[in-house]
């Protein structure tokens, strides 16, 4: 028992409205999906020098960084959820070509929210005498979990903290990123900056980095209070990526306040 003090990074990931497939498959299906989708998320997680932490039915936690010290365990974790994703879309190919696949439409749509954070944690093994577990303890794991679940708030898909976006941008960022809010998690009283993270820098489409201009144009005018030219960045956005979650979330605010 006992550990050490060292900084990692942490990664939830949370397959959505889980619990209402799962009350539709029968037993034996839901086992055969999980072990499907775990073994394939695992299998990410690994290859990016990702450690297995735990999982919680659906729910994955991984450590980067730990047991052994990594220079880059904030890149090896977003380089992690973006190939999970790419992971997913195997899976969709997967069980979309099997004939007798119950709930097939259901299952070729499966989603998941990620959560990164990063920071000083201690690692080590946790427990009693007679059964202990290899864990992280710390600050980031609480936060990386809310930043999984805050996901369907902005229809984002990987949201992480600042110190990750810093611990990244700090080197060679082969990230895409756009900062979505200054938010206060459920159980800590100072406020937290949020990202998220769009894609390899590689995969941006003009399309894209259009959207992510108007949103960010936008953001600064909605900081500064001034939300009917925020609103007409947000709808400009909207008109490129017309399913971007954070866009409607930012623009619904404009109109409340523009009423207000």
């Amino acid at each position: 028992l006992g550990g050490k003090r060292q900084d990692i990074s942490v990664l939830f990931s949370d397959i959505v409205g889980f619990t209402t497939l799962s009350e539709k498959l029968s037993p034996e299906d839901t086992v055969a999906l999980l072990n499907d989708y775990l073994t394939a998320m695992t299998d990410v997680i690994f290859s990016y020098n990702g450690t297995l932490d735990k999982y919680q039915g659906d729910a994955i936690m991984a450590l980067f960084g730990a047991p052994l010290e990594d220079d880059h365990h904030a890149v090896h974790a977003g380089q992690a959820a973006l190939n999970m994703r790419k992971a997913l879309v195997g899976l969709h190919e997967k069980w979309g070509n099997l004939p007798k696949l119950p709930y097939k439409d259901e299952l070729t749509s499966l989603d998941f929210r990620v959560g990164i954070a990063s920071g000083p944690a201690v690692i080590g093994n946790v427990g009693s005498e007679k059964r202990f577990d290899y864990t992280a303890i710390g600050d980031i794991v609480n936060l990386g979990s809310r930043l999984e679940s805050i996901n369907r708030k902005y229809g984002t898909r990987i949201m992480l903290d600042k110190n990750t976006f810093v611990l990244i941008t700090n080197n060679h960022n082969p990230f895409v990123f756009r900062k979505l809010d200054t938010v206060r998690v459920k159980g800590k009283k100072q406020e937290t900056e949020i990202f998220e993270l769009v894609a390899l820098s590689e995969q941006l489409t003009n399309e894209m980095k259009a959207m992510l201009d108007d949103f960010e144009n936008g953001r600064i005018l909605y900081t500064q209070r001034n939300f009917l030219e925020a609103k007409q960045y947000f709808e400009s956005a909207l008109l490129r990526v017309p399913d971007d979650g954070p866009s409607h979330i930012l623009l619904n605010r404009c109109n409340y306040f523009i009423r207000k």
